[in-house]
């Protein structure tokens, strides 16, 4: 268990520092990741997915089809793939910049080559610890929360760790069940970023137009603020998992 009562203002202290000193490359990569985002809500929206939704729930029956069905489930899909690769690539970042003490040029490629290596376990961990989420969700709120807090380092501890993927999920909740105030104070720093993340889409798209299809002014902003959002919380995930490797008694070698 961690002793020093300063863990958390020193693992918040090294991921703004790592937020900081990575911005451009993290947020380049972002943006692209919330555009495409952004994009794939609007177009289901106006292919009339919240219709489909709003039926099912106050009849229980679903439409007979959708327009652009096929085109709905690739977009889908490919939205879902490019975060979880950015949401990767971010993470790898984060490891190179604490690797090497500073951030160095072409930080992209460099992170792209740790992630190409280490991509098969990375996506079957995804996969799996989205499953977790899902489940988690259906204790709401408090269930998210608790899903941030014990998924915490699942990500950095699959790429910067030389593990594999049940070994990866050993070692997060391992460390992080070890650790258990910690994490949870962590988690919900992360929960309440996400809040406040959601509560300026909320006033962006109050003043907008949901349904329009054109990327308004509200739409922009709620991709730049994910954008700058993102980021920090991958460098809050980096900076956990270095913290409690550094203190833990069988550290994980990268």
């Amino acid at each position: 268990m961690l002793k020093n009562k300063g863990a958390i203002v020193n693992t918040l202290k090294s991921a703004w520092q790592m937020y900081r000193a990575t911005l451009k490359s993290c947020f380049l990569l972002a943006v692209i990741s919330a555009a495409i985002a952004e994009y794939f809500k609007l177009y289901a929206l106006n292919s009339g997915v919240g219709e489909a939704i709003q039926s099912y729930m106050q009849s229980g029956k679903l439409p007979d089809s959708l327009p652009d069905a096929q085109f709905l489930a690739f977009l889908g899909l490919f939205s879902m793939f490019v975060t979880m690769c950015v949401y990767g690539l971010l993470v790898c970042i984060g490891g190179n910049y604490l690797k090497e003490g500073v951030a160095q040029k072409e930080v992209i490629k460099k992170a792209f080559v740790i992630f190409k290596k280490r991509f098969p376990l990375f996506l079957m961990v995804c996969i799996l610890n989205g499953f977790l989420w899902f489940l988690a969700s259906f204790l709401n709120i408090f269930g998210l929360w608790l899903a941030a807090s014990f998924t915490l380092i699942l990500l950095p501890t699959v790429l910067l760790g030389n593990v594999g993927v049940w070994m990866s999920f050993r070692e997060n909740f391992r460390l992080l069940t070890g650790n258990l105030l910690y994490a949870l104070q962590l988690g919900f720093i992360v929960m309440l970023v996400l809040l406040l993340k959601y509560v300026v889409y909320a006033l962006f798209m109050a003043i907008g137009h949901a349904g329009d299809m054109n990327f308004g002014i509200e739409h922009v902003v709620i991709v730049f603020v994910d954008a700058l959002t993102l980021p920090f919380i991958i460098m809050i995930m980096v900076a956990a998992f270095d913290e409690l490797n550094a203190r833990d008694d069988m550290p994980i070698q990268s």
